[in-house]
């Protein structure tokens, strides 16, 4: 099933991708308001801004459906099911929508932190290039936008580095660091692109698990693979697990252990937990 750990991460570094994109322009449109210095009409603009952002990321949960797609197909070739049935459409669509929320959630919750900012400055006296910078950093953390050439290269290598299985996380913070070390604010975590990022591999992750297990269950299937192989960053327990066939009740006595990283008690969206990259193969008898 190495062609579904393919769609899955195409998926991710798709929908990844285009949220840093609007990252990158929200911020740009934030930092015009900044150079506005409107003081009294700032909160009201940064909100609008990200309500206005908020509704352009519902785009980018479209490719989503090739994971469904690709489910339905592999099941299929697998005699489970014949192909699209009539509940598969309802289910996409009601994950999508669940995706959607999550994502467009995740940019209107962060408008809070970037009224703060600019309005506490303005009101402080802060210069104004001072809080460029810090809008700057709320928003794309290490990724914010920079005239210095070197940095940008940085960057980009970092973007790559971030879905390619190879690096270690060693290598990933050496990056991050290089990164910090040369921009003119201090990047801590949780910036909007961060939340953003973290997200879209949540989000596509647990639409592959509920879109796989509930089409499975409709067709009775009761064992499952655990399927995605392994990579220098996954956790000794999913390493494990990894391709392992466990009945449906076997799976649920398993996730009511603890483990380390683990992140819900839902099997079929939670995984391993946090970062994971396993899914399930439904295994007919």
């Amino acid at each position: 099933m190495a062609e579904h750990t393919e769609v899955i991460d195409r998926t991710i570094n798709t929908i990844g991708t285009d949220l840093l994109d609007t990252t990158a322009a929200l911020e740009t449109q934030l930092v015009s308001i900044v150079e506005a210095g409107n003081t009294e009409s700032a909160r009201q603009s940064i909100v609008q801004a990200y309500e206005t952002y908020a509704e352009s990321v519902r785009g980018t949960t479209t490719p989503l459906r090739d994971i469904a797609a690709n489910t339905v197909e592999n099941q299929t070739q697998a005699g489970i099911g014949s192909g699209v049935d009539t509940q598969d459409a309802v289910v996409e669509s009601t994950l999508l929508a669940d995706a959607t929320g999550t994502l467009t959630e995740t940019v209107r919750s962060h408008a809070e932190t970037v009224s703060t900012i600019v309005v506490g400055a303005a009101i402080t006296g802060v210069a104004v290039e001072t809080v460029k910078n810090q809008t700057r950093a709320a928003i794309s953390g290490v990724f914010m936008q920079t005239d210095d050439p070197v940095t940008t290269r940085l960057q980009n290598q970092l973007r790559r580095s971030k879905t390619d299985p190879s690096v270690t996380a060693d290598e990933l913070k050496d990056l991050v660091n290089q990164i910090k070390g040369r921009l003119p604010v201090q990047a801590v975590g949780g910036s909007l692109a961060d939340q953003l990022v973290s997200a879209a591999e949540a989000v596509v992750m647990k639409f592959d698990g509920a879109f796989t297990v509930n089409r499975a269950k409709r067709y009775n299937i009761k064992r499952y693979e655990y399927a995605g192989g392994t990579i220098a960053k996954t956790r000794p327990w999913c390493a494990d697990l990894d391709g392992s066939v466990l009945t449906e009740e076997e799976i649920l006595d398993l996730w009511s252990q603890d483990w380390v990283g683990k992140s819900g008690d839902n099997p079929w969206t939670d995984r391993g937990g946090y970062n994971c990259r396993h899914y399930w193969i439904p295994i007919e008898e």
